[in-house]
């Protein structure tokens, strides 16, 4: 719920807990472009922190991007399967200073893997990715 979007830009959490609530809100459809175009930005700069080692940052950005996606599609969009792969990489990289991340990390890789391994070809890249990131951690 919008709880989760504590992070995120008021604005955001806001865009999220209105529009996934009523679609025959006048400017739903307006709103819901302006939410997914704001959503498509973050991965990005989400990357960019945890390139720059910057991987609190990286992190709160992440889940904002996940929150929102099952704030406007629900738990079992495809896209998911692609960020909570990053989002496991980051709570992974932070997990050497705090280890409680890695449990967290394995359990949402489980989750995802169980959720998508039958909806994907096994050789879809971000299915590879997580069940490498399982191997190595």
């Amino acid at each position: 719920g919008p709880r989760a979007l504590a992070g995120a830009p008021p604005a955001l959490a806001a865009l999220v807990a209105v529009v996934s609530r009523d679609p025959r809100h006048p400017g739903h459809e307006k709103a819901l472009a302006y939410l997914e175009e704001q959503l498509r930005e973050i991965p990005g700069l989400a990357l960019v922190r945890q390139q720059q080692g910057r991987l609190e940052e990286a992190e709160i950005l992440q889940r904002q991007v996940v929150t929102g996606l099952i704030g406007l599609h629900g738990a079992k969009h495809l896209d998911l399967l692609q960020e909570h792969v990053h989002l496991a990489s980051i709570l992974l990289a932070r997990s050497a200073s705090q280890p409680e991340k890695r449990v967290e990390a394995l359990a949402l890789l489980r989750d995802t893997e169980m959720l998508f391994q039958d909806r994907v070809h096994p050789t879809y890249q971000f299915l590879v990715a997580l069940r490498q990131l399982r191997q190595e951690n």
